[in-house]
């Protein structure tokens, strides 16, 4: 009897470490897990009208930072809000960071379902005037968002702001 007990304890633990697959729905975020990549901030997608269906018991998801997109089942799927302390610690892959700051910020970039988002916004007006106001602003935007949030607007921007901070330091 002692024994059986021993197996159901084992048991209980084995189902608190691997948690059941769910059922998602779009718009859900989530950790997804692909191989050779760390559990990776992610969303479950909508299939537009006319989509490829995906495979049986797949859903579509679409990865923050980079924007990348595949078929996943739930057993490589973690609910977002219960895994962030675990998962959600930075990492020097290229677009996790952007991911984690996305996921928090802009969750709905790219989604069918809600578009109009102020990030949407202020990347149009960005292109129309640059002038050094708007230079200002995102330096002062990238030293408030720092390591934690990952840098947001993506390498170009980051890259040509390095390349000045370089200028102005290197005057030895």
């Amino acid at each position: 009897e002692r024994e059986a007990e021993r197996e159901g304890e084992r048991e209980r633990k084995r189902e608190m470490a691997r948690p059941r697959p769910r059922d998602y729905k779009a718009g859900d975020l989530v950790f997804a897990k692909m191989k050779g990549y760390p559990h990776w901030p992610a969303r479950i997608d909508e299939l537009p009208e006319g989509a490829v269906k995906p495979p049986a018991n797949k859903y579509p998801i679409f990865f923050f930072g980079t924007h990348e997109t595949a078929f996943l089942g739930p057993k490589d799927l973690l609910p977002y809000k219960e895994y962030k302390d675990k998962f959600g610690k930075s990492n020097k892959r290229k677009g996790f960071n952007e991911g984690l700051w996305e996921i928090e910020n802009n969750p709905g970039v790219k989604f069918t379902g809600y578009q109009k988002t102020a990030k949407q916004s202020r990347k149009s007006s960005d292109q129309e005037g640059k002038d050094e106001g708007d230079d200002k602003d995102i330096k002062e935007e990238g030293s408030k968002s720092g390591s934690e949030a990952g840098e947001a607007d993506g390498d170009t921007k980051n890259a040509a702001g390095h390349q000045k901070m370089n200028e102005e330091t290197s005057i030895i």
